[in-house]
């Protein structure tokens, strides 16, 4: 089995642990492959794909992986020449600036900045901006099991105070999804809703939301499906609580409020779209 040995020099503000080191386009190598004359001591850079030319192995993908996959992946390839090989990897010069951006945002991954710093307000428009269900909070992780802190959305959108939020090389920005609640079955606007932090909603609110029950509604005959440990569904008579005679009820996320259509109200409404048709065509044949 190959014996690997990693040297990893990271020229960063802060320190990180080898596995937090990505190499990107531009950086500068220094690849040692003892007992491997074919491939002198040099410095490599890897070019604009992300690749590095090597005697012997050819082009080998090094942007986006850790120096550590990358030396694993060159001792493999030079086993095919040279017993248990012994590889070494050095980033010599840093010039790509790595920062990822998951959760609820138009495109996830991982980008380069273009300076040692950046404002977190500049940098969520290069991940594509928030996803309509985006939540109230920004989540940043300094580096590899660095120090995490829980930004305010709002504190972000009022544009005030934006320089003291700062993301740097390494670090990790997630925007959770916003908790929501779901309004189906016969109502105007089916669909989940975002809840803002921290915010409750009744179930004529969450009705409110989907503009309203059909004229085909039973809206006596209601449910709350509520998830979880233990699901259970609860009937709710959302007629009395419209009419004030029974307490509105207070939904959680992930409940999905259903107002189920009546076949008899269907019937009716046929039966009184065809009258008018016939009246209708009764006064046209009159004239």
């Amino acid at each position: 089995m190959a014996v690997l040995t990693l040297i990893l020099f990271a020229h960063l503000a802060q320190s990180v642990s080898p596995e937090a080191v990505l190499v990107g386009a531009g950086d500068l190598l220094t690849i040692r492959a003892l007992h491997v004359p074919e491939m002198p001591e040099r410095p490599v850079r890897v070019d604009d794909a992300g690749f590095v030319q090597l005697a012997m192995i050819g082009r080998v993908k090094a942007a986006g992986r850790t120096t550590q996959d990358l030396s694993h992946e060159i001792a493999q390839k030079l086993d095919a020449f040279v017993r248990e090989p012994q590889v070494t990897v050095e980033v010599t010069e840093v010039r790509s600036r790595p920062v990822s951006v998951f959760g609820s945002v138009r495109k996830p991954g991982v980008y380069q900045m273009d300076r040692p710093k950046l404002r977190l307000v500049e940098l969520l428009p290069m991940a594509g901006g928030l996803e309509p269900d985006a939540g109230s909070r920004v989540i940043v992780a300094r580096g590899q099991g660095g120090a995490v802190e829980t930004i305010a959305m709002s504190k972000l959108m009022n544009g005030q105070n934006t320089d003291q939020y700062w993301v740097y090389p390494n670090d990790s920005v997630t925007v959770p999804r916003a908790k929501l609640i779901y309004v189906l079955g016969d109502v105007r606007r089916p669909g989940g809703f975002p809840l803002k932090e921290d915010e409750t909603i009744t179930a004529l609110q969450a009705l409110a939301l989907a503009e309203g029950a059909q004229l085909t509604a039973a809206t006596k005959s209601s449910r709350i499906i509520r998830k979880g440990d233990e699901p259970n569904e609860q009937t709710v008579n959302l007629r009395s609580v419209l009419e004030g005679k029974t307490k509105d009820f207070a939904l959680q996320p992930n409940d999905i409020l259903f107002v189920p259509s009546s076949a008899s109200k269907r019937t009716s409404i046929k039966i009184a779209e065809a009258a008018m048709q016939m009246a209708v065509g009764a006064v046209i044949w009159r004239r």
